[in-house]
């Protein structure tokens, strides 16, 4: 089987999770297409939308979700349970249409489906969403990855909103079409170097950092961690990159890596892995000796318990104590659902409440241990129709592809209600980069709630935001 992707699947378990921590927040209208945001049917955050008319039976706006085939990951151990994505997209279609549609006209959706581990399949599904549908909108909530965002945005030219996590340059070279709801790969691994700039982590230290060879990876780390890191001033032991050809799952290289930054003595070490790698190369490094902080970004995925339980899995009790303590800097809280006191954000509330009232399958979820990545899926697709809808409610009764986009510039901070503790921002053209930054601890044993097996779990050092300047 072809391994190529596996992150596809952990960072729907980092989007799903990140549901389930939100503190709402004001948001305000701009822009002259918008006007009151409270005359918008899409914008009130008590309910998914309001009445506008009687239900549309006529001029459909094509929307087409491309859904990555997680439960192809299955063999590999990496599968994550976030219920009928399908589902879930088409429940919130028909409540858009309920209230109305868009200004009167109906909102139609088609789903395509791709395999991740198979580039081609995604492929052909960015070409049968644009060439064969001709989508007006594509969307996404469980992940697009490789050429998927810029097949869609840039080779197609048509809008995808989706979860995010595409190169930087990719945004801006879409010219708007391609926007996201989580920041650009750039954005991620910028947030990291800021953070521990800001926090003087590593003043005096000596940082090593390594990372594998997948596209646009090592333009990522240069670009965004070891760029602004020296220009701080900090001082970048090593830098090896792992000679992965491509494949995900790249564990022969780790040996020679681990020797090589071990010999420069670090005190701080950031491995910028895939899921599949981070554990493996986690074990080398208890193997030598090494005894340096650990610091990640939630790049690929990382910022997950799905992925941090995997170094137990990989070394045992024995390598979880060691990497007990291992810093998580992300744009959005992780694990504060398992804190005391913790209460189930507004917006997914209402998005759950909504899907279980109006879904045929009898599906109800709850964010708890068992339920909270399919209750936070529900709250990402309910999340994504609520932009689509509400910008191209605002693009005005004259909808084309163009005052969509530009529509979706002007969407206010926090349109749908915060996220994992920060304003949502739609992030598009030049912003791929958060301004928020929370810190969490691989935390061994996992006590907060007990869960049903032995595991790493990721617990905020605080759940209060921590602005930063990338």
């Amino acid at each position: 089987m072809n391994r190529r992707g596996v992150k596809v699947l952990v960072a729907a378990c980092v989007a799903a999770a990140a549901l389930a921590s939100v503190v709402p927040a004001t948001a305000t209208a701009q822009g002259s297409t918008q006007g009151d945001a409270s005359a918008n049917p899409f914008a009130p955050k008590d309910t998914f939308c309001t009445k506008a008319g009687p239900p549309p039976t006529k001029d459909p706006i094509k929307v087409v979700q491309i859904r990555s085939q997680l439960e192809k990951y299955e063999p590999l151990g990496y599968s994550l349970p976030v219920g009928d994505v399908n589902d879930m997209f088409q429940v919130f279609t028909d409540q858009i249409n309920a209230c109305g549609g868009i200004r009167g006209r109906k909102v139609v959706l088609q789903n395509e489906e791709y395999d991740p581990t198979n580039p081609a399949s995604r492929d052909a599904a960015c070409i049968a969403a644009t060439e064969d549908d001709k989508a007006f909108v594509v969307v996404n909530a469980n992940t697009l990855t490789g050429t998927g965002p810029f097949c869609v945005a840039g080779d197609h030219e048509t809008p995808l909103v989706y979860v995010g996590g595409a190169p930087a340059a990719q945004y801006k070279t879409t010219k708007g079409r391609l926007a996201s709801y989580g920041p650009s790969a750039n954005g991620q691994v910028r947030l990291l170097a800021a953070d521990l700039i800001a926090s003087h982590a590593l003043k005096g230290k000596k940082v090593a950092i390594a990372s594998t060879d997948l596209p646009d990876q090592v333009d990522v780390v240069q670009e965004s961690l070891i760029g602004p890191l020296k220009k701080a001033g900090v001082k970048i032991a090593s830098y090896d990159v792992l000679p992965c050809q491509g494949n995900i799952v790249c564990t022969q290289p780790i040996p020679q890596s681990v020797m090589k930054i071990a010999g420069t003595k670090p005190d701080v070490v950031i491995p910028v892995m895939t899921a599949t790698t981070l554990p493996v190369y986690i074990n080398e490094m208890q193997k030598t000796g090494m005894k340096a902080k650990i610091y990640e970004t939630s790049y690929n995925a990382l910022g997950s318990d799905l992925v941090q339980s995997k170094v137990l899995q990989v070394g045992g009790p024995d390598l979880a104590k060691y990497y007990d303590g291992a810093t998580v800097v992300s744009s959005t809280v992780a694990g504060d659902w398992r804190l005391p006191g913790f209460a189930p954000p507004p917006i997914g509330s209402m998005c759950n409440d909504v899907y279980a009232a109006n879904t045929k399958t009898g599906d109800s979820f709850e964010p708890n241990t068992e339920g909270y990545t399919k209750w936070g899926m529900v709250g990402l697709s309910c999340t994504n129709m609520r932009i689509v809808a509400r910008a191209m409610y605002d693009a005005g009764p004259k909808l084309t592809q163009q005052s969509f986009v530009n529509a979706l510039r002007k969407l206010p901070p926090d349109s749908i209600g915060g996220i994992g503790g920060a304003p949502v921002v739609i992030y598009i053209d030049g912003n791929t980069t958060p301004a928020t930054a929370f810190e969490s601890n691989a935390t061994y044993p996992c006590k907060l709630p007990p869960p049903p097996e032995d595991t790493i779990c990721l617990i905020p050092k605080s759940t209060k935001a921590r602005t930063v300047k990338p």
